[in-house]
């Protein structure tokens, strides 16, 4: 993005005195910076808003005349050398209240149209919305300030910053060691770089149901689908979008893949961590001192409080993904019925689930808004764009396969995504993609199935399927490896190192069902790469190619091949060859944590090494 136009003290001036109204002031000062709000068609908007509507939104407007007087006021002081270095900054600020202009004139537009008045709205409080708005507003009042404006020019605003988050890190580790927070950041990240340009807009700008959850008190926004429909990918959009200092938000991703992140004790501790780090929270520092200074972990009744607590005094913003993830269901319902019982008029909460999980009760507090047509749009352009970028047959009939690809696609990201690899790896001649769009299944499972059957190794994908659905932390991909080295035909089965698969062979075996990072390597961990993949194997307990997958199944093959591994050192006699070898095998420190005599004697040796 490109600097904005240096603004003569002149100009800047004139713009203060010839105003007709408050609003032509803010509009008018928005507009001298037109590179950056160009794109943005909200001016007739908000005029055609004032003009009908003067009355009943002229506290509202006053205030952004206000704070935009503010800002030309501010820029007047400034030599063009200090707007130069403020610049940068200042832009940044400039574009979020733009934002809430546009956000204030499309409210206004919708409450006060006639079509909107008439609909049963789950928030009817314009009132509450309005004073949401103008706190909001009123938070760029200090932003734009000249003495802001000034620190910018002079580069202390970061050295501020650097120095506050220095003095403040001793407490930062203390609680982190204390909380041991999961690292969500990772879940946002990994879904955020999953996002196609341009989807997410119906929600993210013209919702009037998001909307009105950006701004009505205790508002709380459900959002819903079936799998594979694309709502973590949302959360993280979602939570991009309320990423800002000036008030305070928190986010949480309930994971399959991460046993740190399913339960609400998880989820509590996450948050609680990410808000204590955006405004001082003394009550959470005495709890860490009662829980032996931090040497234990605190309940889920010693955190709710301090989580209310913490959202008592600004604006907060909660993003809470995948509730179904969730092992502890029902505590979760029970604890977020909790927090809407407390009325806390700063609150605002937006979860995601499968429609399933809306069933309950505590639904019937939220505004729910179903995936499963609204993310047609989203689809349509990650198709067209992905179509695309594909040469041969497939570019020359693109409009054809985009239209059969959503026909088949049941509203699922997931699904489509699967049946364009699909196309990739068939070469996309006319036969081959022919034949890809008539078997094509309509369903996740039948895409699963498919996989099934093309693999060559169809018993190791399930045991690599019971390792990661039940082991009880995240598997390496040499670890996985490892644990299939052994010949399980036999009874009596033994470790043979030379049996063990290429990285490459296993993963490409795998395919869809699982996820590694992009630069994978031995160490890196394995994921499967959808929540719908385990229910895909655990549905009804069937069993998939020979190999059953369940917890039972799982369990024993966990215990047999951890023993079986350990039990192939035993014959060993030479202390140094021993050492060597448990070093170079990746499974003996997940084996070293079964329970069992066998192995607390293997620990007692390896010990007395």
């Amino acid at each position: 993005m490109t600097s904005p136009h240096p603004m003569s003290e002149t100009k800047a001036s004139k713009i203060v005195e010839n105003v007709t109204s408050t609003l032509e002031t803010a509009l008018g000062v928005l507009e001298t910076f037109g590179d950056l709000t160009a794109n943005v068609p909200y001016l007739n908007t908000i005029t055609g808003v004032v003009k009908s509507n003067k009355e009943r939104v002229n506290v509202l407007f006053d205030k952004i005349g206000i704070i935009t007087q503010t800002i030309a006021e501010s820029i007047c002081t400034l030599d063009e050398t200090q707007r130069g270095a403020a610049a940068e900054s200042f832009r940044g600020d400039l574009e979020k209240y733009h934002s809430v202009l546009v956000d204030a004139a499309r409210i206004v537009n919708e409450w006060t149209s006639h079509s909107v008045m008439r609909r049963v709205l789950k928030r009817s409080d314009f009132d509450g919305i309005a004073d949401n708005l103008e706190k909001k507003i009123e938070t760029f009042r200090d932003v734009f300030s000249v003495a802001r404006l000034a620190r910018l020019s002079q580069g202390q605003h970061e050295a501020n910053n650097m120095l506050a988050k220095l003095l403040n890190s001793d407490t930062r580790s203390t609680l982190k060691d204390w909380l041991k927070p999961a690292d969500v950041g990772a879940n946002y990240q990994d879904a955020l770089n999953k996002k196609h340009p341009g989807t997410g807009k119906w929600l993210l700008e013209n919702s009037l149901e998001f909307r009105e959850w950006t701004y009505a008190p205790t508002s709380f926004l459900w959002l819903h689908g079936i799998s594979g429909s694309g709502k973590t990918v949302l959360s993280s959009m979602i939570v991009d979008k309320i990423r800002d200092p000036r008030w305070l938000y928190a986010f949480f991703y309930f994971d399959i893949n991460n046993p740190n992140q399913q339960k609400v004790n998880n989820m509590l501790c996450s948050l609680v961590h990410q808000l204590s780090a955006q405004m001082p929270c003394p009550p959470l520092l005495k709890l860490c001192e009662a829980c032996q200074n931090g040497e234990i972990l605190p309940s889920n009744s010693e955190l709710l409080p301090i989580l209310k607590e913490l959202s008592g005094h600004q604006e907060i913003y909660l993003v809470l993904d995948a509730l179904d993830e969730c092992s502890e269901r029902t505590m979760l319902l029970e604890i977020l019925a909790s927090i809407l019982e407390a009325k806390l008029s700063t609150m605002h909460l937006i979860v995601t689930s499968r429609t399933e999980i809306t069933y309950f009760d505590i639904a019937k507090e939220a505004v729910l808004v179903s995936l499963d047509e609204a993310i047609r749009g989203d689809i349509e352009l990650y198709v067209g764009d992905q179509l695309s970028n594909m040469g041969g047959y497939i570019a020359k009939n693109k409009d054809g396969i985009r239209k059969q690809l959503l026909d088949k696609g049941s509203n699922m990201f997931r699904l489509v995504a699967l049946q364009l690899e699909a196309f990739r790896k068939s070469g996309g001649t006319k036969s081959k993609v022919n034949q890809a769009l008539a078997t094509m299944p309509t369903t996740l499972a039948g895409i699963y199935d498919h996989i099934l059957e093309m693999t060559d190794m169809p018993e190791q994908v399930c045991r690599v399927m019971n390792w990661l659905i039940f082991a009880m932390r995240g598997m390496r991909l040499a670890e996985l490896i490892d644990a299939l080295a052994f010949d399980f035909s036999q009874d009596s089965i033994r470790f043979d190192e030379d049996e063990r698969m290429d990285a490459q062979t296993l993963l490409n075996a795998c395919s869809s069902l699982v996820s590694v990072p992009q630069n994978w390597d031995a160490k890196s961990v394995v994921r499967l790469s959808h929540a719908s993949v385990k229910d895909y194997f655990l549905d009804s307990g069937s069993t998939k190619c020979g190999v059953k997958v369940s917890d039972q199944e799982a369990q024993g093959l966990i215990a047999k091949t951890c023993l079986a591994y350990l039990n192939s050192f035993s014959l060993i006699p030479d202390i140094s060859v021993l050492k060597k070898r448990v070093s170079s095998c990746a499974i003996c420190v997940m084996a070293l944590g079964l329970p069992s005599e066998a192995l607390q004697k293997f620990c007692w040796r390896l010990q007395s090494l």
